[in-house]
């Protein structure tokens, strides 16, 4: 069984690929102010284990890491980190935990990352 929670620092694969293959995606950087404010809701409703994140600022090979980031960003139709793709597809970027602060409980339950059957996918 893979871990619970998973950070990777490494990818082989192309942003579609890798949403293909994640049903609950997060592609950020460690030192972001953003990123730190998503992991922390995520911890908030004990649902981060739910994740397959992608720190690109931890990648040995930055030219990969700039790449993804590249096709991530092409995909979201925007220049913002951290991205997250639920359920295969693109859900937003920490704006819309901003924007929908007072429901964002709501939304995540929508996207069904409070389903207990629903554990990491690798």
């Amino acid at each position: 069984m893979p871990p619970k929670k998973y950070i990777s620092t490494s990818e082989t694969l192309d942003a579609k690929s890798l949403i293909a293959k994640h049903k609950y995606l997060m592609v950020s950087k460690s030192i972001g102010t953003g990123s730190r404010y998503v992991f922390n809701i995520f911890r908030r409703y004990k649902i981060i284990d739910k994740l397959y994140i992608i720190q690109l600022d931890q990648f040995e090979d930055t030219k990969k890491a700039k790449e993804l980031e590249d096709e991530f960003n092409e995909i979201m139709g925007g220049n913002w980190l951290p991205q997250l793709y639920f359920n295969h597809r693109r859900w937003g970027t920490e704006n819309k935990f901003l924007l929908w602060e007072d429901i964002i409980e709501s939304m995540l339950e929508d996207a069904g990352l409070f389903d207990d059957d629903d554990d990491y996918d690798e």
